[in-house]
């Protein structure tokens, strides 16, 4: 088969020009000739995308006569027009490439202003805690204030994901163009987006290589794309309501989901991968073999896989992808696709998390409703569903239903008072101001207070406190009525630096 032959038959030409009287022919020859000529510019020479798409449009006309026509410069157009592919092609490659370094220098940029504006957003967690009635009037205003600029930060954050996923991908470009040059015929076959275009594809995950833009003349021609067009991994939407998702209090679940994506990600393409094998190599304790399958199998776009058909157990191939999600990234994705067991798990988890948080608040004691203990997991970057905090309140161990008058929801509240290593820290720290003066519970409470305006213990967990640790502590009981306490008098071992409170209550 001649060259000439291969290009009729690659784009159904062949059967075109079979059916097409010679009248018709001769026809097309003479408007082919009356064609202005086509120059494609020197190498050394920019193309700008307009005058790219005009060129191409201009030799798919001369393609289009010259193939139905059954004339002879059909391969000198298609010639004509691979050249221009590869050149227009080389051209964004190198200005890809220019665009990426300057992006380099406004992605350190965004990085400085976020780190920046952490202050900002540390101070108004902080403010967050308190109610509109706890707030003064210029810790009001502060309010406002900073969430407009956290505003701005969060576009800031938003953009800066989007020039990272930019860069971290740019190899895809020069890899699918350099696939393009060496297509050959085939190169006619795409349209090639201006390295603008393809710069803001990059940064929302959404190139894949060359436009495809198949050449045929009957409808019959089959051709098949040369760049793989699965989905791309899900990304964090700009407009996408995103928890604070807090990394240190992770459920070993996710944990060992991120280790497996980790691992897997770091592969070379092409890798075969079993999931027994990754099961064992990684030490894998939660997940199961047939869970692990399931999770790749029904993410293969998160975990960049496809699926390799083969007779018994699942095997997948590591699979090129535009985009790696950060740890955060992908922890908030699978939270909201883990199968049904696991998610009944993870949800136990932040939901005893929440609880324990919930002990270092007064309503603990006082009485607390669903809402008190969803906002808690939000503010604390708890994912908890709201739907199982309240199917599970009821029946949680430890915690009983009170019904205060006046209450429009259910109230809750600790049977037991169990003093959280924060307040026996507070305690320590308040009675060491008294000396050897009396105190009773209610003198630790207003100390504490003293020494941490943000923060509020009840009285009852002092007492709790004290009557488990005022002989550690080397306290007597010195009064019953009122129940107040004070230091031994005797000779004691040296005291220990006071060990300044770590955090603040959230």
């Amino acid at each position: 088969m001649t060259e000439l032959q291969r290009i009729i038959s690659c784009i159904g030409a062949d059967e075109i020009s079979a059916v097409i009287t010679e009248p018709a022919k001769k026809n097309l020859t003479e408007l082919l000739n009356g064609l202005p000529q086509i120059r494609i510019p020197e190498a050394s020479m920019p193309i700008k995308h307009d005058e790219y798409l005009k060129l191409r449009q201009q030799i798919a006309a001369f393609a289009t006569v010259a193939a139905i026509a059954g004339d002879s410069r059909l391969e000198a157009i298609t010639e004509q027009w691979v050249t221009l592919q590869q050149r227009y092609a080389k051209q964004v490659i190198k200005n890809v490439n220019e665009e990426i370094k300057t992006q380099k220098g406004l992605l350190e940029e965004y990085d400085k202003e976020l780190a920046k504006g952490q202050a900002d957003r540390d101070y108004l967690t902080k403010l967050g805690k308190k109610t509109v009635i706890e707030m003064n009037e210029e810790e009001l205003t502060k309010v406002v204030a900073l969430k407009r600029k956290i505003s701005q930060l969060d576009e800031t954050q938003r953009e800066r994901e989007q020039l990272h996923r930019s860069i971290a991908s740019v190899s895809k470009v020069e890899t699918t163009l350099r696939t393009l040059i060496e297509s050959g015929i085939e190169a006619v076959h795409y349209r090639i987006p201006s390295a603008e275009e393809i710069s803001k594809r990059l940064g929302n995950d959404a190139y894949n290589g060359p436009d495809f833009d198949p050449f045929i003349v009957s409808r019959k021609a089959a051709i098949t794309n040369l760049f793989s067009r699965t989905s791309a991994p899900p990304s964090l939407l700009p407009n996408d309501k995103q928890r604070d998702l807090n990394l240190e209090t992770l459920p070993k679940l996710l944990e060992e989901l991120y280790l497996i994506y980790e691992h897997i990600t770091k592969l070379t393409s092409g890798t075969a991968i079993s999931p027994a094998y990754v099961k064992e190599k990684l030490g894998i304790e939660v997940i199961g073999t047939k869970g692990l399958a399931n999770y790749l199998e029904y993410e293969m776009t998160v975990f960049c896989l496809q699926k390799v058909e083969r007779a018994g157990a699942r095997v997948f191939m590591r699979r090129e992808t535009g985009q790696r999600l950060d740890k955060k990234s992908f922890i908030d994705y699978m939270i909201k696709h883990l199968q049904t067991p696991d998610l009944a798990e993870v949800n136990d988890f932040y939901f005893k998390k929440a609880l324990a948080l919930l002990r270092e608040q007064p309503p603990a004691y006082e009485g607390f409703t669903k809402e008190h203990l969803n906002r808690i997991a939000e503010n604390q970057g708890l994912p908890v569903s709201n739907i199982y905090v309240a199917r599970n309140l009821r029946t949680t161990a430890g915690v009983e239903e009170i019904s205060p008058e006046r209450s429009k929801s259910t109230v809750y509240r600790f049977k037991e008072i169990i003093p959280t290593a924060r307040q026996i820290e507070c305690v320590e720290e308040a009675i060491e101001e008294f000396g050897v003066t009396r105190f009773a519970s209610r003198d630790v409470v207003r100390k504490v207070t003293e020494l941490h305006s943000d923060y509020r213990i009840l009285s009852i967990v002092v007492e709790k406190v004290l009557e488990r640790e005022h002989e550690k502590w080397r306290l007597r009981i010195a009064s019953n009525v009122p129940l107040q306490y004070q230091k031994i008098n005797q000779p004691m071992e040296p005291a220990k630096p006071r060990t300044l409170l770590s955090e603040k209550l959230m």
